[in-house]
This record gives C-alpha cells, sequence and structure tokens, in this order.
C-alpha cells in the first residue's frame, strides 16, 4: 500500500514541540476539517517513486469512541498487512487520519470502516483469500465527509476519490451527493450496514428514473446541477440543462428480463411478458432507426445506476445521439455466474431473443455496424463472446475488465470476420486482467483487427466503468470528434 506520513501527521508532531502546541493544534484541526475528504497535496518527494507524476490523498475523520478506522480503496487495499490500511490517531486528539501516494490520474470507490469495540476488528482477525477485503468493506460505509458517491454491487453505496489529473468525467452516472461533507463524529455504528441513500421522488415512483444526483423541476424535466468535482480535469457545463426525458420498458424474452431505454420522444410499447408482438411495420412514423447498445448487468445499470438520467442529459447536449439501451437483468450472483462469461447462458439470450424482438418491436437500426454490446467483469466477457458468435448482427464490444482468466477468446474473435471493433479497458492495478487483455489486443491488432486497449488508473471498479463505458460509446458513435 502507497502510504507515506502525510502533511498533516507531520504537522501535528512538530506542534508537539511548541510552546504554542495547543493552538497551533486547534488551527490544525481546524483546517484539517474544513477540506473535503481526500483532500489532495501537490507535493512530491516524501517517499521514493514520488513526484510530478503523483500526489498525496489524505483521509481525515473525527470519532471519539473510535478503537480502530480502516480505508477500503478498490485495488490499493492491502490484504497481507490489513493494519496497513487503517488510519492514524493522532496524539492527544480524536483526529484520525491516513495519506497515500498515488498518480495524479487515480481515480477510485472507497469506504471507511469506524470500528468501537474493545475486541480487535474484523479486517484484522479474518482467515482466507481476500477475508481482510471483505471484511472491511462489510463493516464500511461511504465517507461523510465526501459528497459524491455512487452504488455498490452488493448494497449500499460508495465515495469517489479522483486525482487533479483524472479523466473528466462528462456523464455523472450514477452520482449521488451527500447533503453536506461532515465530520463523523458520531461515526458509523461498529459493523453496521449501510443503506441505499434516499433519492428524490414519491417513494412508489419508478426507481429507473428516479436520480440522486438532479432535482426534477415541473412538466417532467430534470433540471441537473452541475458541480465541479463531478467533472475533474474538465469543464462543467455550468448552464443549467433541462433535458427531454426518454422512457424505460421492462420486458422479459424467453424468461431473460430486460430494462429498455427509449430516448426522448421515442414512443414505447407496453411491458412484454413471453407474448409474441408483432412485427414494427416498414413505415412506421415513431422515428428514424437508432444504435442499440445492449449491456449486460442491467441491473446495477438501471435501478442503481440509473443510466437513464444520464442518457437523457448526453443527448440534450449532445454528447450522444440519440440510441436505445437494452439492459439485461443478471438477478442474482448464482445467475450471473452461470450465465455471464460463457459461450451461451445470456449471449444466446441476447442473439437468439432479445436482438430480434427489440429490432421488431423498437425504432432501432438493424445494422451490425450500429449494435454495440457491453459489460464489465464477467459481463465484459460476455460482450466479447457476443461478438465472436453474433455472425455479424453485432457490430462492436466494449469489454471493461473482461474476465479472460476464465476463456480465451481470441481464436473465436478471429475466426467471425464481420465484426467491426472492440474496445477493452483494464485497470492499472488489475495485473492479470490488464496483462491478458493487453496480450488478446496484441492478438487481435496483430491479424489485422480493429482492437483498442485503454487502461484506467484504477481496479476493478464501478468508479471508472461507469465513465468509460459513455467515453467508448460516444468515440464509436461520434467517430469524428464527439469527445
Amino acid at each position: 500500500m502507497p502510504r507515506v506520513t502525510g502533511p498533516l501527521e507531520e504537522a501535528w508532531m512538530a506542534a508537539g514541540g511548541d510552546p504554542h502546541c495547543s493552538r497551533l493544534r486547534e488551527d490544525l484541526l481546524a483546517t484539517a476539517l474544513y477540506a473535503e475528504n481526500p483532500s489532495i497535496t501537490e507535493r512530491g518527494g516524501l517517499s521514493p517513486g514520488s513526484g510530478p507524476s503523483t500526489c498525496l490523498y489524505t483521509w481525515t475523520i473525527v470519532d471519539s469512541a473510535a478503537t480502530a478506522v480502516a480505508l477500503w480503496t478498490n485495488a490499493v487495499f492491502d490484504e497481507r498487512s490489513p493494519e496497513c490500511n487503517e488510519l492514524t490517531r493522532l496524539p492527544g486528539s480524536d483526529l484520525w487520519t491516513i495519506t497515500l501516494c498515488l498518480p495524479r490520474e487515480w481515480r477510485s470507490s472507497y469506504r471507511l470502516a469506524v470500528w468501537r469495540d474493545a475486541v480487535p476488528p474484523p479486517w484484522r482477525v479474518v482467515k482466507g483469500r481476500h477475508a481482510s477485503r471483505r471484511a472491511a468493506i462489510a463493516s464500511g460505509g461511504p465517507d461523510p465527509r465526501a459528497r459524491l458517491r455512487i452504488a455498490f454491487p452488493s448494497g449500499g453505496s460508495v465515495s469517489l476519490a479522483a486525482g487533479p489529473d483524472a479523466p473528466a468525467d462528462r456523464w455523472g452516472v450514477g452520482l449521488s451527493c451527500a447533503e453536506e461533507p461532515s465530520s463523523p463524529a458520531g461515526g458509523r455504528p461498529a459493523g453496521g450496514s449501510e443503506g441505499p441513500p434516499q433519492r428524490p421522488g414519491k417513494p412508489d415512483e419508478d426507481p429507473t428514473r428516479a436520480s440522486g444526483g438532479a432535482v426534477r423541476a415541473s412538466g417532467g424535466a430534470v433540471r441537473v446541477k452541475c458541480a465541479s468535482r463531478v467533472f475533474p480535469g474538465g469543464v462543467c457545463p455550468r448552464e443549467r440543462v433541462d433535458p427531454p426525458r426518454g422512457g424505460v420498458d421492462r420486458l422479459s424474452v424467453d424468461g431473460t428480463r430486460a430494462w429498455i431505454y427509449r430516448p426522448p420522444h421515442i414512443r414505447g410499447v407496453p411491458a412484454l411478458r413471453d407474448v409474441p408482438r408483432p412485427a414494427r411495420p416498414p413505415d412506421d412514423p415513431a422515428s428514424s432507426a437508432t444504435p442499440l447498445l445492449v449491456l449486460f448487468d442491467g441491473d446495477m445499470w438501471a435501478r442503481r445506476l440509473h443510466l437513464g438520467d444520464a442518457l437523457d442529459r448526453a443527448i440534450a447536449l449532445g454528447l450522444l445521439p440519440p440510441l436505445h439501451v437494452a439492459m439485461l437483468d443478471s438477478l442474482d450472483v448464482e445467475t450471473r455466474w452461470r450465465t455471464l462469461g460463457v459461450p451461451g447462458g445470456h449471449v444466446d439470450a441476447v442473439l437468439d431473443g432479445l436482438l430480434p424482438h427489440i429490432r421488431a418491436c423498437y425504432p432501432v437500426s438493424a445494422q451490425g455496424a450500429e449494435t454495440i454490446v457491453a459489460g464489465q467483469s464477467l459481463g465484459g466477457l460476455s460482450a466479447l463472446w457476443t461478438l465472436a458468435l453474433g455472425e455479424g448482427t453485432v457490430g462492436h464490444a466494449i469489454a471493461q475488465s473482461p474476465a479472460l482468466w476464465r476463456f480465451d477468446v481470441a481464436e473465436p474473435l478471429l475466426a467471425e470476420r464481420r465484426w467491426a471493433g472492440a474496445d477493452i479497458q483494464a485497470g492499472a492495478y488489475e495485473t492479470e486482467t490488464l496483462a491478458l487483455s493487453t496480450g488478446l489486443v496484441t492478438t487481435l491488432k496483430g491479424a489485422g483487427r480493429r482492437a483498442r486497449l485503454a487502461v484506467a488508473c484504477g481496479g476493478h471498479d464501478w468508479a471508472w466503468w461507469r465513465i468509460g463505458l459513455l467515453d467508448s460509446l460516444a468515440d464509436i458513435l461520434h467517430p469524428c470528434g464527439g469527445r
């Protein structure tokens, strides 16, 4: 873990030898609690490897009852030495702090775990591979002193950290904002489980359309509030945008459930439950055909990250053209492992059922070149299988952190000549995934196929997946300068 003695710790210890120690430490405390977590210091030379390409990220909380506080950061958490992930309590105070030296481009989700019992915290005592990491995640929750959060796949939410040179987040997918960053003086209950943040809207409002990052205005529009930290390293559109709202349909085709996002001004169809639907007539006046994006792990995208809201904004701003998005429901962990990442399961469901059905019932393009399939981890591998087995019905794949340890898909991809491109993304901290992704892209490009590798400064993490997906999608749909 790239831990260093941070500027707050240094100043606190230095103040201990000063005649005015008490006043100096009060000033340090006030300054530390004024900044949002993590505070970023442009300072190099504190440790081997630090320099102009790195900076210091400091987390600080106040908790008088805590006996231990741990920071879980995606892919940076040290499982071999769990104590290295714990914040230091500054002498004579209730202030806890930790500083990491990390790249300026770093982006990650994280949680803070506050432990208040006399017995050792669970992340120190559990046994087994990845057990300490899982214990820290389960014991923790979002940082009360950080403003931006996203949903976490296993429940609740996580906070977000991004360096000063992290790629711009133009999309704001799934972002929710804490009311005001505050010091967790009360802390979280030890071992507690934080629930999903409350979102605006009525309790029975359609969860696919509620947005924690927007305020609903009259007339069904979504009024977007822009925050500077939403677009680190980029230009934030300061004007308020009231985009027309698209719609979301729920349907089931041959037992496969999905959400279908419709762009604004495209009429919908009734929710379907394995009921045959007449083909859309060729002269359907609803609209011209749009591109289609098919997403695995659609429950995360539709229900927890509220992708539809982000698409409404992106289409209104001209960052994306109008498009339809099919988001497949993974149901549960067991079903996900059985149906994703294999040359069957949801791949067959897309190619044999969902794709023909959507093309018959919605104004989407029938061209493979305008059909994109995407996924993350096991879903990323499924995206590549869909490309390989699609016989030209799918032209592009966006595979984020694909689980290539499960299958080598190079030969099937090379055997199918009709796909147009494969965008593969991996985190710099995903050692095995990055190596396998690099090898696959090298093989495909060596055979003359269009394949691109993008390396994110992060781990196996929705923090950057939610940005990288739409960045790649914009590149595919706006190849001449959409970005």
